[in-house]
């Protein structure tokens, strides 16, 4: 299957030379690059989160092979499904899933479905690829988005990508912070998260999050992220950038916030 941009003109630029001048403007030349584990990084329109994503992309060494998990904005499809085959295609080309780890990642899971519906307009994976794409002129992917954040569903997912995948894998995380907040509760709130995220505690973060009921729509991608990190001996989680809303809107009585994380 080819699976088309949907929100190419409305959460980011919809040719490739404004893409392209979005990033030029917004990146500085870095000379020391990280091997990253995982990353996570914002998935909201780009006038608002794009810098801290690219304060992330421009940072690491990215791989030939990417796993990118997101969030179930729509409610459609399964509790975790995965598009093991085709191409998505955006303003800036076509990049082929790696239909061969997807299968791979499928095999050793009892939850992931093979399943288009839960993809097909949903934002969190695709705003990634242009970013992706500037910075990497061929690689692969596989995309997975989750719908059910519980233990069980989370742990199946880490296990399987980690059976299913080596050490030079990426594993992207696609989350927002706070969603709809004061900015200063948004910043009590999110560094809560942050701690457990540091710390490398993807069960600790999976607390947080509903004890204190932290609006992180990828809590659960990051939880797998921080998982399969820790399996490949990752030794610590930098926060690279943080920001919110309010930095574009001047509203600080409301705002979603952005962070940028790098597993290494």
């Amino acid at each position: 299957m080819i699976r088309k941009a949907v929100v190419a003109g409305s959460f980011y630029p919809k040719t490739r030379e404004e893409i392209i001048n979005f990033i030029e403007r917004n990146i500085t030349i870095k000379t020391e690059r990280y091997n990253a584990l995982s990353i996570m990084v914002p998935h909201a329109g780009y006038i608002f989160s794009g810098k801290t994503a690219l304060s992330v992309y421009n940072s690491i060494n990215i791989p030939d092979e990417v796993i990118i998990i997101g969030p179930n904005h729509t409610g459609l499809g399964a509790p975790l499904s995965i598009i093991a085959e085709g191409v998505w295609e955006t303003p800036m080309g076509k990049v082929q899933i790696d239909s061969e780890l997807a299968e791979n990642i499928i095999s050793n899971s009892k939850f992931l479905k093979a399943d288009a519906l839960a993809h097909l307009n949903e934002h969190s994976i695709e705003v990634q690829l242009p970013m992706l794409q500037y910075f990497k002129r061929d690689f692969k992917f596989v995309p997975i988005v989750m719908g059910n954040y519980s233990i069980q569903f989370i742990n199946d997912l880490s296990n399987a990508i980690i059976k299913a995948s080596e050490d030079r894998v990426l594993v992207i995380a696609s989350s927002d912070m706070s969603h709809y907040v004061s900015r200063r509760e948004a910043k009590e709130l999110d560094f809560l998260a942050f701690e457990k995220i540091k710390n490398l505690d993807s069960l600790g973060l999976m607390d947080v999050v509903y004890e204190y009921d932290i609006s992180m729509c990828g809590s659960g991608p990051m939880a797998v992220a921080i998982n399969y990190s820790k399996e490949r001996g990752a030794k610590e989680a930098i926060l690279l950038d943080y920001t919110d809303s309010g930095e574009v809107t001047n509203d600080t009585s409301s705002v979603v916030s952005y962070a940028g994380f790098v597993i290494i």
